[in-house]
């Protein structure tokens, strides 16, 4: 298996130079310390035998606070409330209606300089669990993790997870500082493992004017801006890279740049899709990304998986490249490409700088 899985990570980087785009830098990251930190994908589901271990680093010679939310964006049956999914998972008749869901959870970390400060989210970390209890364990300079009471999610949870840069009080400040990764283990796929960076941006001099609302772009000068296109280079579902792989499927997830987190009002935009195959024939579509969005790619455009324009039976070749526009706000995302070689979770790349702000309305 080990074999096979290091044949499907080189079949995907191959894949990812079949298309190359000559994409401008934006003023996201995935590989530098950010003030504000996302992790679009964080699983936790018993059923599913999924978890995820969530890392966030201080890159810092000081220790560094911070203010974090887990958004838990699980659609559950209206009768029974058990989880569901619309399109691939809808409840039976007498478990109602499948409906969205959308809550907020906050919670404070102090991390100490240079340190990695990880949990299990199904697990929290809290009280003696913490790795530097200022009572036997300390950092540089007395330095402890004290303050800190993360909380362990409500299984099953599918959402995303942000922290934002503090001094200790909730305020933000414009320390570009902390650098995070989300690893989602598979236990009944043995153990299949998929890593990827959490998504930075780069604070510039933060929350400013102290309203609790973060802009991000738009000449406000509190933060960097979303970027104006996604870029990512892929499989197209059903494709047959080599024997050993077997058949791939991919679930693209995106998240909204713009949330109210105070009145817990999620972020609604169109994500128009322009998608290439090898020989640069274009198709494109458009769907709806509200608060949430985690859908396999052959499933974004119909609900037949067979005509997608995603996949390889309509695109013609096993690989190409798909541009991702927010239209009335910004996205983030990441993609998560699944074979019988394993599980590949991707970043995507950032083209452009939108004109218009995005906004974190914090409690």
């Amino acid at each position: 298996m080990k074999h096979r899985r290091s044949h499907w990570a080189a079949s995907l980087a191959a894949a990812a130079a079949l298309l190359t785009a000559a994409t401008a830098s934006a003023d996201i990251v995935s590989d530098q310390a950010a003030a504000l930190v996302v992790y679009p994908r964080v699983i936790s589901d018993p059923e599913t035998t999924q978890e995820t271990l969530i890392q966030l680093t201080n890159t810092s010679t000081l220790p560094q606070a911070a203010h974090c939310f887990y958004i838990d964006s699980t659609s559950r049956c209206s009768l029974d409330n058990d989880p569901c999914d619309a399109l691939e998972d809808p409840c039976a008749p007498e478990q109602g209606l499948c409906l969205p869901n959308w809550i907020e959870t906050d919670f404070d970390v102090v991390i100490t300089p240079r340190q990695p400060l990880a949990w299990v989210a199904s697990q929290g970390l809290a009280g003696d669990e913490l790795p530097l209890d200022g009572l036997r364990f300390f950092g540089i300079g007395n330095s402890s993790n004290i303050g800190t009471r993360i909380p362990p999610v409500t299984q099953p949870f599918v959402g995303e997870l942000k922290c934002i840069a503090t001094d200790g009080t909730g305020r933000p400040v414009p320390n570009n500082a902390l650098i995070g990764h989300a690893t989602v283990v598979i236990t009944t796929d043995g153990n299949a493992v998929e890593k990827h960076s959490a998504i930075g941006i780069l604070a510039i001099d933060g929350d400013a004017n102290g309203d609790n609302v973060l802009v991000l772009g738009g000449g406000e000068n509190e933060y960097n801006g979303c970027p104006q296109v996604l870029i990512v280079n892929h499989f197209f579902d059903f494709a047959v890279p080599t024997p050993d792989v077997g058949e791939v499927v991919s679930r693209l997830v995106l998240v909204p740049c713009t949330q109210d987190m105070q009145l817990a009002i999620p972020g609604r935009t169109t994500a128009q899709y322009l998608v290439f195959n090898e020989f640069e024939q274009r198709f494109s579509t458009s769907a709806p990304v509200e608060c949430y969005f985690d859908r396999q790619l052959s499933l974004i455009d119909t609900r037949d998986e067979t005509r997608s324009i995603f996949s390889a039976f309509v695109a013609g070749t096993i690989s190409g490249q798909t541009r991702v526009r927010g239209v009335s706000q910004g996205l983030l995302g990441v993609l998560a490409t699944f074979s019988d070689g394993g599980v590949v979770a991707s970043n995507l790349h950032f083209q452009g700088d939108r004109e218009a702000p995005d906004l974190w309305v914090l409690p």
